[in-house]
């Protein structure tokens, strides 16, 4: 009896971590220092070059995906649906491909098109330790002074109502 309890206990400690990272409603965690989100120069599809610093003064959502990476394409279309809800005035969502493209990239694309930039990152020199990124997907959220407020690790709703709520929130309560 007492073996079969250690079973189960030891397949539910191996599958919760599976059932956590899966929940796609969860909002994004509180970032506990709130450090200036390095920056970086990365080219993006539209073959032009662009900083970080050069997004200031609006939030901006920074998604890290990969073609290869299948929650990362299921996510996609949230982030473009908040992309396209959200004022772009004050708030911008940009995505950042880790790893080659533009090919793999520009055929997803076609079939899901968005309306954001896409940045490449082939060098996958934004990873650790800057960004501190375990996996993909991972987005920060980042204020319009360059501080990394929230992130998130894993596949996330960014259309729910839920999401959208927290969204324009911050928006609505920034001392613009």
């Amino acid at each position: 009896m007492n073996k079969n309890i250690s079973y189960l206990l030891v397949i539910f400690l191996l599958l919760a971590p599976l059932h956590i990272s899966s929940d796609s409603t969860r909002l994004m965690n509180p970032m506990p220092n709130q450090d200036t989100a390095p920056d970086f120069e990365l080219i993006g599809l539209d073959e032009k070059f662009y900083e970080l610093k050069s997004f200031r003064g609006k939030f901006i959502l920074l998604n890290f995906w990969a073609t290869w990476c299948h929650p990362c394409l299921e996510e996609m279309p949230s982030l473009e649906a908040a992309s396209i809800h959200m004022d772009k005035t004050k708030f911008l969502v940009i995505g950042i491909h880790a790893g080659p493209g533009p090919e793999g990239i520009n055929d997803f694309l076609k079939r899901n098109p968005v309306s954001f930039p896409i940045l490449i990152d082939m060098d996958l020199e934004l990873g650790p330790p800057d960004w501190n990124i375990a996996g993909i997907p991972s987005t920060f959220l980042i204020s319009p002074e360059g501080k990394m407020l929230y992130f998130a690790q894993g596949k996330r709703d960014f259309s729910s109502n839920k999401m959208i709520n927290f969204f324009e929130k911050l928006v609505k309560d920034y001392n613009w």
